[in-house]
């Protein structure tokens, strides 16, 4: 299924070379000129053939198709990272599984290079000029001689030929230079020198090298491995460099303390060649240098409208590496920008390098037997979709090591911590100080079960009492409010927890009809079924509190809390409302919160049932609400007259 989806990808791109033309300001009805490095000839000589889907140059012989001609323009050796770009182009990024996918498959195949030998095997011949006594030489028709005064010459046509890595590679290293040069060029190779073999050596000096100093192919590798790349040690160009950090700003613009800049030799070159462009011309770049080793540094263009940002140089390694030997909080981030960012704030932080070293990094860490508990990496690659994809797979692979990790977004709203640095550096720094308490942090779900709430529909409602342990707020006039609570009381139906001032208090008292048998209802004066809860005016809510956690510590739990906020500034009674509410909940306990009718518009949004009562010329009350449904309901509740 994998082998059909890459063989359906890989057509269609291949059909994309008019578009890819396009998008490099190239006509692909035209000629263009050849992109071949070796191709020193600037002329219009590469055409595009519709028929094979690929470019050929009329004058060297060259070919290639959408993946080679990528691997050129953006210097990509391996044709992994090729068909990766064009995807990218086109289709966007490419899916894990695909590129498993193109690494198992390229890694036992012949491996694919763009260099200067053709796609295929039928293209134009080359000449070659050869003396006449080398042995073994190539037979071919009809060749031409040219004499000088000193010697002879023969011009001869040479087949052109495809040739593998393995073929033109071999393994030994330390091989003759002949076999290189034969391996290259052909049996033949491609020499100057007499015919007759007469001439004496130095003569020609500027034709001839020294065997010594001929040139060698490298090879091209698929993968290519740190023990594959010549280990050359930068550390004088890294001192140069950073001696001429101060012709720029750049690091003080991007917000890099001079600390860091010396801690990790920090570096400038205002020459930089980073290659050529589509049309050979040399790319020259004021660049800051980055060491990640003796072997290996990255350079980060800082001309601020390029989108050509960044070459990497020497064997590979991660920047900070040395991060890894610290305890504690180790942040991960895609670029090294972002790790220098945090290293300027007093976090460790290793760089990636790009979303395609989190295998590497992986494998890392997977060696190292100090590697365990004692450290959390913290995960804050960019905020893309290629960044998203990697922060998934690193996930996965710290989860599968049992090493500590949190996946963070340190730095929206903008797209790196760079730029956060940059444009907010203090909210950045609030950020990371408080990151334990905002990782502790989590909003509550909704609950799986939710008993029904229970509604105040009808007179007797109001006599029983049997509701939800939620706040009900009942917004009335303090007269009217006494009326009411003392009808409640005389009902004798439910236990009362009247919660107010002794004022109050002794004011409801007033109208509370005496019950008519005083031994068995009465006791020393006080109603067996309403007891006072007595509130101060600094803090009524706490003493709400502590007067309920009394009641229920002692066992006592069966009864209705009225509070009285009649007598309460606006501000004051909204506060003690939304904290009866947050009460309500915890103890869970019924509790009614009597307001004035100012307060009702504000505290229904506290309550899980607000009612607007008023008193009508018969003394009844007259009930407004909203019933389960949130429709108008209208009830009375007759007068105790």
């Amino acid at each position: 299924m994998i082998e059909q989806e890459f063989e359906q990808t890989k057509n269609f791109l291949k059909r994309q070379m008019p578009a890819y033309l396009k998008k490099h300001g190239l006509n692909p009805d035209a000629s263009f000129p050849c992109p071949n490095p070796e191709h020193r000839d600037h002329s219009l000589s590469m055409i595009y053939d519709p028929r094979d889907l690929c470019v050929h140059c009329r004058s060297c012989g060259i070919s290639y198709d959408i993946f080679a001609l990528a691997g050129i323009h953006y210097r990509l050796q391996d044709y992994v990272a090729q068909f990766c770009k064009v995807h990218e182009l086109f289709l966007g990024p490419v899916p894990y599984s695909l590129q498993e996918y193109l690494k198992k498959k390229l890694s036992s195949t012949v491996q694919r290079t763009f260099s200067t030998h053709p796609i295929e095997d039928n293209l134009s011949p080359r000449f070659e000029i050869e003396g006449g006594d080398r042995q073994n030489m190539t037979s071919s028709p009809s060749p031409k001689s040219f004499q000088t005064q000193n010697a002879t010459f023969d011009l001869r046509p040479v087949q052109t030929t495809l040739h593998t890595s393995q073929d033109v590679f071999p393994a030994n290293d330390g091989q003759n230079v002949n076999t290189v040069q034969d391996a290259v060029f052909g049996p033949s190779g491609l020499s100057f020198g007499p015919n007759n073999g007469s001439m004496r050596r130095g003569m020609f000096s500027p034709f001839s090298p020294d065997p010594d100093s001929v040139y060698r192919p490298k090879p091209r590798y698929e993968h290519i491995d740190d023990e594959q790349i010549p280990a050359y040690d930068f550390s004088d160009y890294y001192q140069k460099c950073h001696a001429a950090l101060g012709k720029t700003d750049y690091l003080r613009l991007r917000g890099i303390s001079n600390d860091v800049a010396e801690r990790f030799n920090l570096g400038y070159d205002d020459n930089f060649v980073a290659g050529a462009d589509q049309y050979g011309s040399q790319l020259v770049w004021q660049a800051l240098v980055i060491p990640t080793s003796k072997t290996c540094y990255t350079v980060r263009n800082t001309d601020p409208l390029s989108k050509d940002r960044f070459r990497k140089n020497g064997r590979f390694q991660f920047f900070n590496q040395k991060a890894l030997n610290k305890t504690g909080a180790i942040f991960i981030t895609e670029g090294e920008m972002d790790a220098l960012s945090l290293e300027t704030l007093g976090y460790h932080a290793i760089s990636l390098g790009g979303c395609g070293n989190v295998h590497a990094f992986l494998d890392l860490i997977s060696n190292d037997p100090e590697m365990n508990q004692s450290r959390t990496f913290y995960i804050c690659l960019d905020e893309d979709t290629p960044g998203q994809d990697a922060a998934r797979e690193l996930t996965q692979g710290l989860y599968q090591q049992r090493l500590p990790y949190k996946r963070l977004n340190l730095c929206f709203p903008y797209k790196d911590i760079n730029e956060a640095l940059m444009k907010d550096k203090a909210t950045l720094k609030e950020r990371l100080a408080s990151l334990d308490s905002l990782l502790a942090y989590s909003l509550t779900p909704l609950p799986r079960e939710v008993p029904p709430q229970k509604f105040l529909q009808t007179s007797e409602d109001f006599s029983h009492l049997k509701l939800s342990a939620a706040l009900y707020t009942l917004c009335l006039r303090p007269q009217t409010a006494r009326r009411l609570i003392a009808g409640i009381i005389d009902d004798q139906v439910r236990n009362i927890v009247y919660a107010g001032t002794v004022s109050q208090w002794n004011y409801l008292a007033s109208l509370v009809k005496h019950p008519q048998d005083s031994a068995n209802d009465t006791q020393n004066g006080v109603w067996l079924n309403a007891k006072l809860l007595a509130l101060s005016s600094e803090n009524p809510a706490e003493d709400i509190l502590k007067g309920l956690t009394a009641c229920k510590l002692q066992g006592d739990d069966n009864f209705t809390v009225i509070a009285d906020l009649t007598a309460m500034p606006l501000d004051l009674c909204l506060n003690t409302a939304a904290k009866l509410g947050k009460f309500a909940s915890e103890l869970r306990q019924t509790i009614l919160a009597v307001c004035n009718l100012d307060a009702s518009r504000y505290v229904e949004a506290l309550a899980l049932q607000n009612i607007d009562i008023t008193l009508n010329s018969n003394g009844d009350f007259c009930c407004d609400t909203l019933d389960p449904y949130g429709k108008q309901l209208n009830f009375l509740r007759f007068g105790n007259n």
